[in-house]
């Protein structure tokens, strides 16, 4: 069982199909940013977490593993958890399905490292307490 606390619908868009008809690949990371939003959205309520003017999140490194073809009418979903938490870094995990026959079939797997930095100074900032709190209370 995936450990997922959000599942977000992914509106695959006209435009999002490349001249082999199918989603090109970097629309990808683009359906897991808007999850990863949704994820956040989720998760870090009453966290305060866009009030807090000198914190932001950047990614670090991000990867993402191809495993079929998605096309303009497919029905795809979007899972996100948090796979690990360190001092200053978490990492958030995807997994991008489409329905197939009423089965889920994934379609894409992922994740990324994100650190916490102080807009300001540009440098790391250790992961807000209350994050780290909701980050273990999201798996099911």
């Amino acid at each position: 069982m995936v450990p997922y606390k959000v599942k977000s619908p992914v509106q695959i868009r006209f435009v999002d199909n490349d001249m082999l008809r199918h989603v090109n690949a970097t629309v990808y990371y683009t359906y897991f940013e808007v999850a990863r939003g949704h994820f956040f959205d989720e998760v870090l309520t009453g966290a305060d977490w866009k009030e807090q003017q000198d914190l932001s999140i950047v990614i670090a490194h991000s990867e993402m593993d191809y495993k079929q073809q998605l096309r303009f009418r497919d029905e795809a979903y979007a899972y996100v958890w948090i796979s690990s938490v360190g001092t200053k870094s978490f990492e958030v995990s995807f997994l991008l399905v489409k329905m197939d026959g009423g089965e889920e079939v994934t379609v894409a797997e992922g994740k990324a490292t994100m650190v916490c930095i102080n807009l300001k100074t540009e440098k790391t900032l250790a992961i807000p307490e209350d994050w780290k709190q909701k980050f273990n209370q999201q798996q099911v």
